[in-house]
């Protein structure tokens, strides 16, 4: 009898928990899926939801009637003082809206909440695509780094089966602390002999691109950043090459060519790199409607000058900043 009340008071230690149990009350084993890259996990789904491929999300989880589960992680294109949940929501609704031609649509609930202490919004509707009423339930989640989406879609006379397991996976739902980028303290240096220089490679989180209008572009692997290295030979004589003329020509030519608004130039400084007349500046600007931050230096060389810049979404712009100048105090000319 003791065994069998030690038991019962355990199931009911479960339940109040809130630890997933089985029919008989054993605990059931959880399996979370982790994505640190996004910085997030959640508990994987039941049985009956199988992995599929994903082609717009992180992960996609679908039954054999064609529900489905969503799970997405998006990067900040403005800055978070700015950034609103509903607003972003209702923005991709009207997207998807034209994309699929939903018809029909109507809003049946929504509301804010917070899912693992941080703020999000939810919005449950319905509406007819292809000739069929489906109904779907989407959680925003507003992280430090990224926000979130966690949706389920259904066929409306499906929705009401599968939302418990949906509300369960988004229970589960954890935010993983950001760590900052490693430095490394062994460098291993990149050289352009043509064009007479090196500098310390950057680390694994940096994915080198082809580029066509430098020597070197690099690329964080969450397409957040971008550094780049380039060269060009001078137009005049060295001696009376104006840093100041050739970088506000660099920067307004792009502007001019790619339509940015709000050009805003933040701190511009002289300076020397590697014993050589340099400059650099600090400007931000608007892309319709993405808030950009750079940071360019311009060096002058012996047959060259050189451009090193580092730009990004103006949230990630802190990131990898410290990792921008530790480049930049490696460059060496030969």
């Amino acid at each position: 009898m003791k065994k069998l009340g030690i038991g019962l008071i355990c199931i009911s230690l479960l339940l109040t928990l809130g630890v997933p149990t089985t029919a008989k009350g054993k605990p059931t084993k959880s399996t979370y899926l982790i994505k640190e890259d996004k910085l997030y996990q959640f508990q994987k789904p039941p049985r009956g939801w199988s992995k599929e491929t994903p082609e717009f999300n992180d992960y996609h989880f679908a039954r054999r009637d064609r529900s489905t589960i969503y799970i997405g992680a998006k990067i900040y294109i403005i800055p978070l003082e700015e950034f609103d949940l509903s607003t972003t929501e209702y923005e991709w609704l009207k997207f998807m809206e034209r994309k699929y031609k939903y018809t029909d649509l109507k809003v049946i609930e929504e509301g804010h909440t917070t899912i693992d202490q941080h703020p999000a919004f939810w919005s449950t509707r319905e509406f007819k695509s292809r000739d069929r009423v489906r109904k779907e339930k989407i959680y925003l989640v507003q992280g430090d780094k990224f926000y979130y989406r966690l949706r389920l879609f259904c066929y409306k006379k499906y929705f009401d089966k599968h939302l418990e397991e949906f509300e369960q996976l988004v229970k589960s739902f954890k935010l993983l602390p950001f760590k900052a980028p490693v430095i490394t303290k062994t460098p291993t240096y990149l050289t352009n002999r043509r064009k007479r220089y090196q500098f310390q490679k950057l680390g694994e989180v940096w994915a080198k691109e082809t580029t066509k209008f430098n020597d070197y572009k690099f690329v964080d692997k969450t397409g957040t950043s971008v550094i780049f290295i380039g060269s060009d030979k001078y137009a005049t004589a060295p001696e009376e090459f104006d840093l100041s003329a050739a970088q506000s020509s660099w920067i307004n030519m792009r502007k001019e060519k790619y339509n940015w608004t709000d050009l805003l130039i933040i701190e511009q400084n002289e300076t020397t790199l590697t014993g050589h007349p340099a400059l650099y500046t600090i400007f931000e600007y608007r892309s319709a409607p993405a808030a950009i931050k750079y940071k360019m230096y311009f060096v002058k060389g012996g047959k060259y000058y050189y451009r090193l810049g580092f730009g990004c979404y103006k949230p990630y712009f802190d990131d990898h900043l410290e990792e921008f100048e530790q480049l930049v105090k490696s460059f060496k000319l030969l």
